[in-house]
């Protein structure tokens, strides 16, 4: 799989990613957006619901998220997954644009 740029993680967009705990796993990703204040810093996480299972368990946190593009042909990177609430009803993945945007100094591979 050749990834050539980052997407965007948009409501209903379908996600997949593949975890240390629990492999391949598919999923929406949801309306639910997180911002949240730490030490002066401003984050902002996307949830991603799990298709039929859970999307994450504890050991998936830094995966890569993609989302299906071209008509479910093709990938894009739109994310990094941080973690999972409790009721593990979703998980919580930082936009990939966003932690590039941090890294100004980095070019795209």
């Amino acid at each position: 799989m050749e990834i050539e740029k980052a997407g965007l993680l948009y409501p209903g967009a379908k996600a997949e990613k593949i975890g240390r705990s629990t492999g391949m796993r598919s999923g929406y990703v949801n309306t639910f957006f997180l911002q949240r204040w730490h030490s002066s810093v401003c984050t902002h996480e996307i949830a991603i619901t799990g298709e039929g299972m859970a999307f994450a368990h504890l050991g998936d946190s830094g995966g890569c998220v993609f989302v299906k593009v071209n008509k479910g042909c093709g990938y894009e990177a739109a994310g990094m997954l941080i973690g999972k609430n409790r009721m593990n009803d979703f998980a919580l993945v930082t936009p990939l644009d966003l932690i590039l945007a941090s890294v100004p100094e980095y070019e795209w591979a």
